[in-house]
């Protein structure tokens, strides 16, 4: 009984071949490789923020805090003491804004699209602003305020967003003093008027250089 011939390609069918793209599997992004270049939030009327918190007693314990579209979460006290502080920024702001607005297309917290969850891996910084918005069933002017923290961006448009908002971070910066290592360094109310940012560096000038974490310029050490 005859054997059957092996199947090996001819010359033409291996030039064909080679000339071919080559198809090497990609592999699926890390999920660190996503970049969100802003978040933008609106919000109108009394905002339940729940706090919860990851990992209590351990060495890396997490702050959560929910808000309607937006989740925050916390590595350290130094962070909720500065979100804290922006938000109260935001309310020196408000001068003029309605106490509560109903604004058709905001979403309530019972009808929520898009819930975006972000930590935060350094001190936020940011600023508020007054801008004006025309009402889109009244067509009333009314200002608000825009507090940029970014990659965050949130539209506060009336006093009740912000004054509820503020309450929440002001019991997440209680909870960050009991649950962070660094909670006595930043334990300091950063919603109360006289309270200040502290400096990240100090410096003075030796010839041509900086030194950091040294006495500033002009206070009597040299």
């Amino acid at each position: 009984m005859a054997k059957g011939k092996a199947n090996t390609p001819t010359t033409e069918a291996r030039r064909v071949d080679s000339s071919r793209p080559g198809h090497t599997p990609t592999p699926l992004p890390l999920r660190t490789n996503g970049v969100v270049s802003n978040v933008n939030i609106t919000v109108c009327g009394e905002q339940h923020g729940r706090i919860t918190t990851i990992a209590p007693g351990t060495g890396t314990p997490v702050l959560q805090i929910e808000f309607t579209g937006i989740t925050m979460q916390f590595t350290n006290c130094e962070q909720v003491q500065l979100t804290l502080g922006l938000f109260a920024i935001a309310r020196q702001a408000r001068m003029g804004m309605a106490r509560m607005h109903q604004l058709p297309g905001i979403m309530s917290e019972n009808n929520v699209g898009v819930q975006t969850t972000m930590m935060w891996t350094r001190p936020p910084n940011g600023a508020a602003h007054r801008d004006q918005f025309t009402h889109p069933v009244t067509r009333k002017v009314s200002p608000y305020v825009t507090l940029r923290m970014p990659p965050l961006t949130f539209a506060l448009m009336d006093t009740t967003a912000i004054e509820t908002m503020l309450a929440t971070m002001k019991k997440a910066h209680k909870l960050a003093i009991a649950l962070f290592d660094d909670g006595d360094t930043y334990a300091k109310n950063s919603a109360a008027d006289s309270w200040r940012p502290r400096a990240q560096h100090r410096f003075k000038i030796t010839g041509t250089g900086w030194i950091t974490n040294g006495p500033t310029p002009g206070n009597g050490n040299r």
